[in-house]
């Protein structure tokens, strides 16, 4: 007898966290008997409009609002609700809680989510809503989260059972090539351009070494480059066409800052570019740090001098970042592939009717 899950997920194939950690899934849930109905909540066109710098109509936010509710409406039909973040955004808990009421549920959080509302500038927002993902957490059979920041908050919410799977690749996806020829040096850079300001923290460091000869920055995903600077190729990002666009790259980076949402970011972009056997320079901020070996298959850069000579040294070292690279790989294939999460993830849903039972 295969278990029938409603999965509520905030985005449909567009949408980076839907589609890495629900959908990507589906194919071995199914395999496994597990009969998942993905129902997102925002659709692609939201999406572009977002990225583009656009605001949805009105009447449009309404209807994503309505059906929803519908989909709420038929959770009893299912053996779990499986569902990223929240059902409702900006909605107090007691409508989510009253149309889940009893039903087995799964929380995925790839972000925190819960500083929305705890950090809102708006005292309205904080007065209504600062409790609401705390509280659900605490209805959820399981909580998965993709990294040790979100699991101290959900553990700190009073979360029942809280279990840290991290944003993984399917490996079939992402071909393991040698790096391109030394030159022109390619530095990689992969997101949306909701998350390209990032760029601007190391823009200095960025500055010098683009400043070399035959080196330039290739950005996948932004439709613009944020930065003003020399050698910028920036290419939309496509789901076919950006494993082809890594293989391009000799180093990919990752510059965060210190701050609260940036400690519950996954690292994804590292993975994605370790997958392609791909060194690494990062930031030495939050899951980050669960990724990136210093000195094997990345380097971490805490200063503007440390980001210049660590890509320097990927760059007039071929060998080195070769070695790293494929160090880089082994270490997506042991810990962060879709192989080494499937089996916590079955396990997770198969085991939340009985969860939800001995409550």
């Amino acid at each position: 007898m295969s278990l029938k899950i409603l999965l509520l997920t905030r985005y449909g194939r567009t949408g980076a966290s839907s589609r890495l950690r629900f959908l990507q899934y589906l194919p071995a849930l199914n395999a496994a008997g597990i009969e998942a109905h993905a129902t997102p909540f925002l659709d692609d066109v939201y999406l572009k409009e977002l990225y583009d710098g656009q605001r949805p109509s009105f009447r449009r936010v309404i209807s994503f609002y309505s059906q929803r509710l519908k989909q709420l409406a038929k959770a009893h039909d299912f053996d779990v609700v499986w569902m990223e973040k929240e059902a409702l955004p900006w909605v107090p808990a007691l409508l989510e809680l009253s149309a889940l009421r009893d039903i087995p549920l799964v929380m995925d959080f790839d972000d925190a989510w819960h500083l929305r509302y705890t950090e809102s500038t708006n005292p309205m927002v904080r007065l209504a809503l600062a409790g609401k993902l705390g509280r659900m957490a605490r209805r959820a059979d399981c909580v998965i989260v993709a990294n040790r920041f979100l699991q101290s908050w959900a553990e700190g919410a009073g979360a029942v059972s809280v279990k840290c799977i991290p944003t993984v690749v399917d490996l079939t996806r992402y071909v393991a090539t040698p790096l391109p020829d030394p030159e022109p040096f390619t530095i990689g850079w992969i997101g949306t351009p909701e998350t390209a300001h990032y760029l601007t923290t190391i823009e200095g460091a960025l500055r010098q070494v683009l400043a070399r000869a035959n080196t330039r920055l290739l950005l996948i995903g932004p439709s613009s480059p944020p930065l003003s600077l020399p050698n910028v190729e920036a290419q939309p990002w496509t789901e076919g066409d950006e494993t082809t666009l890594l293989q391009r790259i000799h180093v990919g980076i990752m510059p965060l800052p210190h701050g609260l949402w940036e400690y519950g970011k996954s690292a994804y972009k590292l993975v994605q570019y370790m997958a392609a056997a791909r060194p690494v320079v990062a930031s030495a901020v939050g899951a980050n740090q669960d990724v990136v070996k210093q000195g094997v298959n990345g380097f971490f850069a805490r200063t503007e001098a440390d980001w210049v000579e660590y890509l320097e040294r990927l760059r007039t070292d071929h060998g080195m970042a070769q070695a790293m690279g494929w160090a880089a790989r082994a270490t997506v294939e042991s810990s962060f592939s879709l192989d080494a999460t499937l089996p916590k993830v079955i396990d997770i849903l198969k085991s939340a009717p009985a969860s939800r039972r001995s409550r």
